[in-house]
C-alpha cells in the first residue's frame, strides 16, 4: 500500500505504474475518474512500449459514448502514447454476444497472465464491473460475462478469475469518499458477493495506491 498527498496522488500514482508498464507485454485497464486523472498524468511518461492493451469492463454503449471506458482511455491515454495493439470490448454489440466474444479475444492473455491489472474501487467496494449482490461477482468458469449495473446501464465485465490472472494487481482510489471502501478492502472480512475487492484478498501481489483521504481510515 502507498499513500500519497492529495496534490500529487495523480502523479505519483502514474509513476507507479509507469514503471511496472515499460517491463510489461499485456495490461488490464480500466474506468472512472481515478484512472482518468491518472491516463492523464501517465501520458506524460517516456518508455511505455506497445503493449498488450485489454480492459477491465464496458458499459453497453458505442466507443464514442461519453460513459464509454475505452473513449476516454482512447482520448487521455492510448492515443497520445501511440498505442495500437488494444482488445477493445464491443460495449455497442449484444451484451451476451460481446462478452463471449471478448472471453475469446483475451483468453490467451489470461492464460498466460497479465503483467498487469489497473483497477479503480467504487465507493461501494466494487471493482470493474462487478457489484455488490451480482451474479458475476461469483462467477468461477466464464472469463467475461453481462451485467446489469446498479445505474441502469448494461455492461460487460471481466470476472475475478480473468482479474486474478494478472502477475501484479494495482488498485488506485482517491478521495474521502472512497474511505469506507478502501478500510472494507484492506481491513474487512466480507464476503465478495458483499464487498467484490475482497475477491482480489486471496492474491498477494495487490498493491493499493491512495491519496490521503481514500486512506483517511485505516489509522
Amino acid at each position: 500500500m502507498r499513500i500519497f498527498g492529495a496534490n500529487e496522488f495523480a502523479s505519483s500514482a502514474a509513476r507507479h505504474i509507469a514503471e511496472r508498464l515499460r517491463s510489461a507485454r499485456s495490461a488490464v485497464i480500466t474506468g472512472g475518474s481515478t484512472a482518468r486523472r491518472i491516463y492523464t498524468e501517465l501520458r506524460r511518461f517516456e518508455g511505455i512500449p506497445n503493449l498488450e492493451i485489454a480492459f477491465s469492463d464496458e458499459r453497453s454503449v458505442p466507443p464514442d459514448h461519453d460513459a464509454s471506458n475505452y473513449g476516454m482511455a482512447r482520448r487521455t491515454l492510448l492515443d497520445p502514447l501511440g498505442l495500437t495493439n488494444i482488445h477493445r470490448i464491443y460495449g455497442e454489440d449484444d451484451p451476451v454476444e460481446a462478452a463471449a466474444a471478448y472471453e475469446e479475444d483475451v483468453r490467451d492473455l489470461v492464460e498466460s497472465g497479465f503483467d498487469l491489472v489497473l483497477l479503480g474501487l467504487g465507493d461501494d467496494a466494487h471493482i470493474a464491473a462487478l457489484f455488490p449482490g451480482a451474479g458475476a461477482v461469483s462467477e468461477k468458469t466464464r472469463l467475461c460475462v453481462p451485467v446489469e449495473r446498479p445505474d441502469g446501464m448494461r455492461g460487460i465485465t471481466l470476472t475475478l478469475p480473468a482479474l486474478l490472472s494478472g502477475k501484479e494487481i494495482i488498485v488506485a482510489a482517491d478521495g474521502g469518499g472512497k474511505a469506507g471502501a478502501v478500510r472494507r478492502a484492506i481491513r474487512g472480512d466480507e464476503p465478495p458477493d458483499a464487498a467484490p475487492v475482497q475477491g482480489l484478498a486471496a492474491a498477494d501481489r495487490v498493491t493499493f495506491l491512495l491519496d490521503e483521504g481514500a486512506g483517511g481510515l485505516l489509522s
